[in-house]
């Protein structure tokens, strides 16, 4: 069953290309009612964690209190290809996605995994993860790098992000 989390801002988003785990990932800005449900997957076995952020370390006025992130990845261990990534018309987007872009995020329950052996020969807990599945771009801030400088350009206007209980965007 898919599920989705809407007008929600990104970071570090990897879209196309792989990232230093081999998987393909972005991490987004989450509101309360998504941490009631990833509560309830942890509580089920569900691998991953929400940060925390701080919003006098990193500056991100544009979240309410309490707000936390959480990185959707997807395997390429496990899945053949890379998330669908589109625009709000649901046409193919190839533009880097810059930090602070506003998308939509489709994910699932990935398959279970067993318990098995940890290094220390403890047993690890088996589970599962949120497997990243599209991400619809609904306010594209370009990436673009200039003598190795990050710089982006976009109207920064704050949202609220909103958890969608139907599932698909």
């Amino acid at each position: 069953m898919s599920m989705a989390i809407k007008n929600v801002m990104v970071n570090w988003c990897t879209g196309t290309k792989l990232d230093k785990n081999n998987s393909w990932s972005v991490k987004a800005d989450v509101d309360q009612d998504f941490v009631k449900l990833f509560t309830s997957f942890k509580n089920e076995g569900c691998r991953g964690d929400l940060k925390v952020i701080d919003h006098e370390s990193t500056q991100e006025t544009h979240l309410p209190d309490s707000m936390f992130s959480f990185n959707f990845h997807r395997s390429s261990k496990k899945y053949e290809n890379p998330p669908l990534i589109v625009d709000k018309d649901g046409n193919p987007l190839l533009a880097s996605i810059g930090n602070g872009s506003i998308c939509h995020i489709q994910f699932a329950k990935g398959k279970p995994w067993p318990d098995f052996p940890g290094k220390d020969g403890s047993t690890v807990k088996g589970g599962y993860s949120l497997v990243l599945e599209i991400i619809k771009v609904m306010e594209l801030v370009v990436y673009k790098s200039e003598d190795g400088d990050r710089v982006v350009e976009k109207d920064s206007t704050p949202i609220k992000p909103a958890f969608d209980e139907a599932g698909l965007i």
